[in-house]
């Protein structure tokens, strides 16, 4: 599944650094029975001053809080 931004989705706003280009994928694949392999893919370009090193320094833990906060919804159902 590809990702990327929908740009001015919301209203700029003063003081707010915005990605200003992104693309990624997340890549899953059954390799056994009863597991998964996952892989995340990211390029940031952000907005500002905030050096792209950084900014794609930030996607590192972001598949790991994604797939926490699924589990957690999935077991709420």
């Amino acid at each position: 599944m590809e990702i990327g931004v929908i740009p001015d989705y919301l209203p700029k706003k003063d003081g707010v650094v915005r990605i200003e280009h992104l693309t990624g994928e997340w890549i899953i694949e059954e390799v056994a029975a009863n597991r998964i392999q996952v892989q995340y893919r990211v390029h940031a370009l952000p907005g500002g001053n905030i050096p792209e090193w950084l900014a794609n320094s930030a996607t590192v833990d972001t598949p790991y809080e994604t797939l926490q906060n699924l589990k957690e919804y999935i077991n709420t159902l």
